[in-house]
């Protein structure tokens, strides 16, 4: 069996690994990568811009769970109705946020037009360089809206392990009784124990903000793109020259990205950035609660902030939904004039483009939490860990990278330009995400009931189907509503994969976004809200009707 599941994965990760680096290999290929004019300044874009939304969203995240969750007692019904917004930001792919963000951030956009022309006299659009820009701030706040949940999903999924939360409450009671505030212990001991277990979460937040196309695609700079771009337009030019170029800029672009990652690690394993971190914040605390159940007037800048957060989300889904129905929209006007229908009405004659989205991301989304529950049983302890970082690395390797080698291998077999080959390149790239949201809930599991099962003589598929996986029917839900969703936002491994033959809503998004047609494009992000919406809904009804069988 473990045999087996390692063939499935390893087979075509090193055939695609094997056969990126042969092309990336040529001299020819990074003289011409080194002595281009856009490639240090395309590189140092995406460094910087991945960097801070990062940095932006672990501070967001201990902020938030020190007043939602550790400064009102680690159980409470703000914390409840926090994580229950989080599925559904997560539902949202990152197209359809990138293009209801231009909606709302552009010149002509819905927040410009809310002030103008009574608050700001705009009777023009403003010279606003927020979309496209330069340096990449449009791009930035893009990733920050759409990595923040994810992080704190991954730390909301650390603080539901019955082992994490008897730790941190022991550690709260303790640095309690040696006179320690709330805060001082969430900075000096409970956020030190819980940072190191985000490793992984943030190593794939970092790769996915240095290596993303789609997004770049709607809202990023282009003059000079991020490198990942540029990989992109190297990687569609017939020459081969200039494909085994783009090839070496995605190895550049792994290599810059694992020497950030290891010198984030260094520092997270540094004990010294704990001194420096508290250092000076011994009496800074009259208002932070000292016992659990108090609460102050200090948790209500969070409570703000994340209100506004999901409010963002909302109004995202209100603009694609106003503008797919919009005809004539002339600024500075607020709604628009003319309505129609024309959009949908194109969105719908592309049914066929439905139609492959649904089948690959659930035929992607089910092999993937196929693989992963019978890797999480199978494979003992040891061997899951040490094969944990082959897994991730399609999380830490650009899709550029692996997907171009992928296509190379998918040439030989003859699968290329077709449905499988687009479904294996979608199940490799679920396949991480839900490894990644099922582990914590499957390892955490009470071992002591498949021993009594076993003392009691019952089968092990018996105690697996009627014991273990009906009690963690929550998580493995949750992890194929996530993989079902990540399936669905696939751009890249369409387009690769497919060779412009495979169709699917996200790809016809992009197209339309990037091409100026926002009324159709705002079409189908809606589209691509709606079906991870309706995933996650799904997942959480049966999750509450699926009775124990045991």
């Amino acid at each position: 069996m473990r045999s087996a599941l390692m063939l499935a994965l390893g087979i075509p990760l090193v055939a695609a690994l094997g056969h990126a680096a042969l092309q990336g290999a040529s001299h020819h290929a990074w003289d011409a990568l080194l002595r281009h004019p856009s490639t240090w300044t395309a590189l140092l874009l995406s460094l910087i811009t991945s960097l801070l939304s990062v940095a932006a969203c672990v501070g967001l995240a201990r902020w938030l769970v020190f007043y939602l969750w550790v400064a009102k007692g680690q159980t409470n019904r703000s914390w409840q109705r926090f994580t229950r917004w989080l599925p559904a930001m997560l539902a949202m792919p990152h197209v359809a946020f990138a293009i209801g963000i231009v909606w709302l951030i552009a010149p002509s956009g819905w927040l410009v037009r809310v002030v103008s022309p009574g608050l700001s006299g705009w009777q023009w659009p403003p010279d606003w360089p927020l979309v496209n820009d330069a340096l990449g701030l449009g791009l930035c706040a893009v990733l920050i809206g759409k990595e923040l949940p994810f992080l704190l999903w991954s730390l909301a999924t650390q603080l539901q392990r019955p082992d994490m939360q008897q730790t941190l409450r022991r550690a709260m009671t303790t640095a309690t009784c040696l006179g320690y505030s709330p805060r001082q212990t969430w900075q000096r001991i409970m956020w030190p124990m819980l940072l190191p277990r985000l490793g992984w979460p943030l190593t794939a937040m970092f790769a996915y903000g240095i290596s993303q196309v789609d997004m770049a695609l709607v809202i990023g700079p282009n003059q000079p793109p991020t490198l990942a771009m540029l990989a992109w337009q190297w990687l569609q030019d017939p020459d081969p020259r200039m494909a085994s170029t783009g090839i070496a800029a995605a190895w550049l672009l792994s290599v810059a990205g694992a020497a950030c990652a290891f010198l984030a690690w260094l520092a997270v394993r540094w004990q010294g950035w704990q001194r420096l971190n508290t250092r000076g914040h011994h009496n800074f605390s009259n208002n932070v609660p000292t016992r659990a159940g108090h609460t102050t007037h200090q948790h209500k800048p969070a409570v703000a902030f994340w209100r506004c957060f999901s409010g963002v989300y909302v109004a995202i889904v209100l603009a694609l939904a106003t503008a797919s129905l919009t005809l004539y929209w002339p600024f500075p006007n607020v709604w628009p004039q003319q309505w129609h229908l024309g959009a949908w009405a194109q969105a719908l004659i592309s049914s066929e483009a439905l139609r492959t989205t649904c089948s690959l991301a659930s035929m992607s989304s089910i092999a993937a939490m196929l693989w992963t529950l019978a890797w999480l049983e199978a494979a003992p302890p040891r061997l899951e860990l040490a094969l944990r970082p082959a897994l991730y690395g399609l999380l830490v390797l650009p899709p550029v990278l692996w997907l171009s080698g992928l296509h190379q291998a998918a040439t030989v077999v003859g699968i290329d330009a077709s449905w499988v080959g687009v479904g294996a390149a979608h199940t490799l790239a679920v396949l991480p995400y839900t490894v990644l949201m099922l582990s914590p809930a499957y390892l955490s599991f009470n071992q002591r009931l498949s021993w009594v099962s076993a003392s009691l003589g019952v089968p092990t598929w018996r105690y697996l189907f009627g014991v273990k996986w009906p009690m963690l029917k929550t998580a493995i839900l949750n992890a194929w509503a996530v993989g079902f969703a990540v399936s669905v936002a696939q751009y890249l491994p369409t387009q690769m994969l497919g060779a412009g033959r495979v169709t699917t809503i996200t790809t016809e998004a992009v197209t339309l976004a990037s091409g100026g047609q926002r009324d159709t494009a705002s079409a189908f992000g809606l589209l691509q809200i709606v079906l991870p919406v309706v995933a996650f809904g799904l997942a959480h009804v049966w999750a509450k009707r699926t009775p124990y069988t045991y």
